[in-house]
Protein backbone atom coordinates (compact mmCIF):
# COMPACT_ATOMS: atom_id res chain seq x y z
CA UNK A 1 0.00 0.00 0.00
CA UNK A 2 1.41 3.32 -1.06
CA UNK A 3 0.78 6.52 0.88
CA UNK A 4 0.10 9.95 -0.50
CA UNK A 5 2.80 11.45 -2.67
CA UNK A 6 4.63 14.55 -1.56
CA UNK A 7 2.77 16.56 -4.23
CA UNK A 8 -0.58 15.30 -2.95
CA UNK A 9 0.35 16.19 0.62
CA UNK A 10 1.43 19.71 -0.39
CA UNK A 11 -1.79 20.12 -2.39
CA UNK A 12 -3.94 18.88 0.48
CA UNK A 13 -2.24 20.99 3.14
CA UNK A 14 -2.41 24.11 0.97
CA UNK A 15 -6.09 23.51 0.18
CA UNK A 16 -6.87 22.91 3.87
CA UNK A 17 -5.04 26.08 4.90
CA UNK A 18 -6.96 28.12 2.32
CA UNK A 19 -10.26 26.45 3.27
CA UNK A 20 -9.71 27.31 6.94
CA UNK A 21 -8.91 30.91 5.97
CA UNK A 22 -12.02 31.18 3.78
CA UNK A 23 -14.16 29.63 6.52
CA UNK A 24 -12.78 32.03 9.13
CA UNK A 25 -13.36 35.02 6.86
CA UNK A 26 -16.88 33.81 6.13
CA UNK A 27 -17.60 33.40 9.83
CA UNK A 28 -16.30 36.91 10.48
CA UNK A 29 -18.53 38.34 7.72
CA UNK A 30 -21.52 36.48 9.20
CA UNK A 31 -20.86 37.74 12.73
CA UNK A 32 -20.38 41.34 11.58
CA UNK A 33 -23.48 41.26 9.35
CA UNK A 34 -25.63 39.78 12.12
CA UNK A 35 -24.33 42.33 14.62
CA UNK A 36 -25.00 45.23 12.24
CA UNK A 37 -28.52 44.07 11.36
CA UNK A 38 -29.45 43.60 15.01
CA UNK A 39 -27.93 46.99 15.87
CA UNK A 40 -30.14 48.62 13.22
CA UNK A 41 -33.20 46.85 14.58
CA UNK A 42 -32.31 47.77 18.17
CA UNK A 43 -31.84 51.39 17.12
CA UNK A 44 -35.31 51.35 15.54
CA UNK A 45 -36.78 49.96 18.76
CA UNK A 46 -34.98 52.59 20.84
CA UNK A 47 -36.27 55.36 18.57
CA UNK A 48 -39.76 53.91 18.74
CA UNK A 49 -39.64 53.85 22.54
CA UNK A 50 -38.38 57.41 22.84
CA UNK A 51 -39.96 59.34 19.99
CA UNK A 52 -43.37 57.76 19.44
CA UNK A 53 -46.27 58.90 21.53
CA UNK A 54 -47.54 56.33 23.99
CA UNK A 55 -50.44 55.37 21.77
CA UNK A 56 -48.88 56.16 18.39
CA UNK A 57 -47.64 52.68 17.58
CA UNK A 58 -49.30 49.31 17.41
CA UNK A 59 -45.95 47.88 18.49
CA UNK A 60 -45.75 49.72 21.81
CA UNK A 61 -47.10 49.18 25.29
CA UNK A 62 -46.72 50.97 28.62
CA UNK A 63 -46.51 48.66 31.62
CA UNK A 64 -47.32 50.16 35.00
CA UNK A 65 -45.58 48.89 38.15
CA UNK A 66 -48.78 47.10 39.24
CA UNK A 67 -48.86 45.15 35.95
CA UNK A 68 -51.63 47.13 34.26
CA UNK A 69 -50.96 48.03 30.63
CA UNK A 70 -51.77 50.85 28.28
CA UNK A 71 -51.46 50.55 24.52
CA UNK A 72 -51.04 47.34 22.53
CA UNK A 73 -52.33 44.63 24.85
CA UNK A 74 -51.50 41.68 22.60
CA UNK A 75 -47.88 41.85 23.72
CA UNK A 76 -47.41 39.37 26.58
CA UNK A 77 -46.08 40.69 29.88
CA UNK A 78 -43.35 38.46 31.30
CA UNK A 79 -41.77 38.43 34.75
CA UNK A 80 -38.74 40.20 33.25
CA UNK A 81 -40.97 42.99 31.86
CA UNK A 82 -42.48 43.45 35.33
CA UNK A 83 -39.00 43.68 36.83
CA UNK A 84 -38.26 46.56 34.46
CA UNK A 85 -41.60 48.21 35.29
CA UNK A 86 -40.72 47.99 39.00
CA UNK A 87 -37.22 49.39 38.43
CA UNK A 88 -35.34 46.18 39.25
CA UNK A 89 -33.86 46.07 35.73
CA UNK A 90 -33.11 49.22 33.72
CA UNK A 91 -33.64 47.89 30.16
CA UNK A 92 -33.14 44.91 27.88
CA UNK A 93 -33.44 43.61 24.32
CA UNK A 94 -34.58 40.08 23.55
CA UNK A 95 -36.07 37.92 20.80
CA UNK A 96 -39.54 36.58 21.47
CA UNK A 97 -42.37 34.78 19.71
CA UNK A 98 -45.93 36.13 19.88
CA UNK A 99 -48.72 34.13 18.26
CA UNK A 100 -46.21 32.21 16.13
CA UNK A 101 -44.44 35.35 14.85
CA UNK A 102 -40.85 36.15 15.86
CA UNK A 103 -40.21 39.64 17.24
CA UNK A 104 -37.37 41.71 18.67
CA UNK A 105 -38.44 43.31 21.96
CA UNK A 106 -37.06 46.32 23.84
CA UNK A 107 -38.19 47.18 27.35
CA UNK A 108 -37.01 50.28 29.22
CA UNK A 109 -37.77 51.57 32.70
CA UNK A 110 -39.69 54.89 32.66
CA UNK A 111 -40.46 56.30 36.09
CA UNK A 112 -43.10 56.95 37.30
CA UNK A 113 -45.14 55.19 34.58
CA UNK A 114 -43.27 51.89 34.88
CA UNK A 115 -41.85 50.66 31.59
CA UNK A 116 -42.19 51.10 27.86
CA UNK A 117 -42.17 47.93 25.77
CA UNK A 118 -41.71 48.09 22.00
CA UNK A 119 -41.47 45.31 19.45
CA UNK A 120 -40.53 44.98 15.80
CA UNK A 121 -40.90 41.92 13.57
CA UNK A 122 -37.73 39.88 13.19
CA UNK A 123 -38.71 38.49 9.79
CA UNK A 124 -36.94 41.18 7.68
CA UNK A 125 -33.75 40.76 9.71
CA UNK A 126 -33.93 36.97 9.59
CA UNK A 127 -34.62 37.08 5.84
CA UNK A 128 -31.59 39.33 5.27
CA UNK A 129 -29.43 37.00 7.39
CA UNK A 130 -30.70 34.02 5.41
CA UNK A 131 -29.69 35.68 2.14
CA UNK A 132 -26.30 36.64 3.54
CA UNK A 133 -25.77 33.04 4.75
CA UNK A 134 -26.64 31.74 1.26
CA UNK A 135 -24.14 34.03 -0.45
CA UNK A 136 -21.43 33.31 2.13
CA UNK A 137 -21.87 29.56 1.63
CA UNK A 138 -21.99 29.88 -2.16
CA UNK A 139 -18.92 32.10 -2.52
CA UNK A 140 -17.11 30.36 0.33
CA UNK A 141 -17.64 26.99 -1.35
CA UNK A 142 -16.56 28.35 -4.72
CA UNK A 143 -13.54 29.98 -3.07
CA UNK A 144 -12.52 26.71 -1.48
CA UNK A 145 -12.95 24.82 -4.78
CA UNK A 146 -10.88 27.39 -6.67
CA UNK A 147 -8.29 27.35 -3.89
CA UNK A 148 -8.01 23.56 -4.10
CA UNK A 149 -7.50 23.76 -7.88
CA UNK A 150 -4.89 26.49 -7.50
CA UNK A 151 -3.17 24.52 -4.74
CA UNK A 152 -2.84 21.57 -7.10
CA UNK A 153 -1.37 23.80 -9.82
CA UNK A 154 1.04 25.47 -7.41
CA UNK A 155 2.15 22.14 -5.94
CA UNK A 156 2.73 20.72 -9.41
CA UNK A 157 4.71 23.77 -10.53
CA UNK A 158 6.66 24.10 -7.28
CA UNK A 159 7.65 20.45 -7.25
CA UNK A 160 8.64 20.21 -10.96
CA UNK A 161 12.32 21.07 -10.22
CA UNK A 162 12.35 18.50 -7.41
CA UNK A 163 11.02 15.84 -9.81
CA UNK A 164 13.68 16.76 -12.39
CA UNK A 165 16.43 16.60 -9.77
CA UNK A 166 15.11 13.27 -8.52
CA UNK A 167 15.02 11.88 -12.08
CA UNK A 168 18.54 13.14 -12.73
CA UNK A 169 19.83 11.66 -9.48
CA UNK A 170 18.23 8.33 -10.26
CA UNK A 171 19.73 8.31 -13.76
CA UNK A 172 23.17 9.33 -12.52
CA UNK A 173 22.85 6.89 -9.67
CA UNK A 174 23.34 4.02 -12.12
CA UNK A 175 26.61 5.47 -13.36
CA UNK A 176 27.79 6.53 -9.93
CA UNK A 177 28.80 9.98 -11.16
CA UNK A 178 27.01 13.23 -10.39
CA UNK A 179 29.71 15.27 -12.07
CA UNK A 180 28.58 17.56 -14.81
CA UNK A 181 30.49 16.67 -17.96
CA UNK A 182 29.07 19.63 -19.91
CA UNK A 183 29.71 22.31 -17.26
Amino acid sequence: RRGMSFRQRVTLLTAVAIAVTVAAASAAVWIVAKHELYDQLDSTLFQQAHFTSQFGSSYMEVIHPDGDTTGQTAIPITAQVLKVANGEIDRYYTNTTIQGIRWREYVEHRPPAGAVLTIQPLSPTLHALSRIRFWILLFGGLGIAVAAALAALVATAALRPVRRLTAAAETEGWSGSLMCGDC
